[in-house]
């Protein structure tokens, strides 16, 4: 209504509305708060520690891949200890084919030098 008419009447009145019952929101919660923690038994103390903090924090740390601590265990030796590449001798060498073949008398020269 105050929106429609537009009034600094109204307007004013909205607002002290809306804090009014914001107001009155937050007395009540705090209300609640302590007669709940006055009535606290060890059963629903930490369900009352949950509602006041929130969700626990994972247990461990979020890595990519790894929900569970044997993933998180292979991820964190792969990054810190990368496998090391396979080694591949190198290739057998193959004659030249279109090479012309060695006499016997180069050969020796060869060997002899």
């Amino acid at each position: 209504m105050a929106r429609k008419y537009n009034t600094i009447a109204l307007r004013d009145m909205a607002s002290t509305s809306k804090v009014g019952y914001f107001k009155v929101i937050k007395t009540a919660k705090n209300k609640y708060w302590s007669s709940s923690m006055l009535e606290a038994t060890p059963q629903n103390l930490w369900t009352a520690k949950r509602f006041a903090y929130g969700e626990a924090p994972p247990r461990f740390p979020w890595l990519p891949g790894a929900e569970t601590p044997q993933p998180m265990n292979k991820v964190l030796l792969d990054h810190f200890f990368p496998p090391k590449e396979a080694f591949t001798p190198p290739p057998r060498l193959r004659p030249y084919k279109k090479a012309p073949t060695l006499t016997k008398k180069e050969m020796a020269s060869t060997l002899s030098t």
